[in-house]
């Protein structure tokens, strides 16, 4: 659309923008400050919401660390809530020296969890009372005749998940320039993936 002289010379250039080829595959023991990473791990405990509107997600592989969803991230936070202990993760992010944590720009929900709650403890079947836990995976005691019964005797519920297994990404203004966005990964990052994956065990 510019008409001008013919060129003289052109020069390509090469860049490792939005490739990811920073990315290596480390267990949690492996990793150190300022190294980006990619690790296979699972939900160690609940979600918690820091100051700042931060969301901490302890994860393992057999050994533990923070895996840090910062504000703004944005709708990668929403997920991360909505985490379960044992939900099965592969993490992308770099590494924060103090606290220790894997600052996550990208994640694979591999495996989700069944979300099953107690709605309700049981009723004793002496006297028609609601019984009390007597502690965890103890049991439950009638306060009033102390007739006792076991754990299953509560009554549970499975809840659906609000989180799917796939991939999710921060907003576009909320990514590194060296971030691989989900519509640029080809059959062959799906591939690396599962070859990463199949040489990383997670111990439970």
């Amino acid at each position: 659309m510019v008409k001008g002289e013919p060129a003289d010379k052109w020069l390509m250039f090469l860049t490792n923008q939005a490739t990811e080829d920073h990315i290596v595959t480390r267990r949690i023991s492996q990793l150190e400050p300022i190294m980006s990473a990619r690790v296979h791990a699972r939900v160690a405990a609940p979600p918690r919401t820091i100051a700042g509107g931060h969301v901490i997600v302890r994860v393992s592989d057999g050994d533990e660390c923070d895996a840090a969803f910062y504000e703004h991230s944005r709708s990668l936070r929403v997920v991360a809530r909505e985490l379960l202990p044992g939900d099965e993760l592969m993490l992308y992010g770099s590494v924060r020296a103090t606290p220790r944590s894997l600052n996550v720009e990208k994640l694979l929900i591999m495996n989700l969890i069944d979300d099953v709650r107690k709605i309700r403890n049981p009723v004793c079947t002496e006297c028609g009372k609601s019984m009390g836990s007597m502690g965890t995976n103890q049991g439950y005691r009638c306060k009033k005749c102390g007739a006792k019964a076991g754990p299953e005797r509560a009554s549970w519920e499975t809840r659906p998940r609000v989180v799917k297994c796939g991939w999710y990404e921060p907003p576009v203004a909320s990514r590194r320039h060296l971030h691989k966005p989900l519509r640029r990964m080809s059959r062959g990052d799906v591939d690396k993936l599962k070859y990463a994956h199949s040489n990383q065990s997670v111990r439970n």
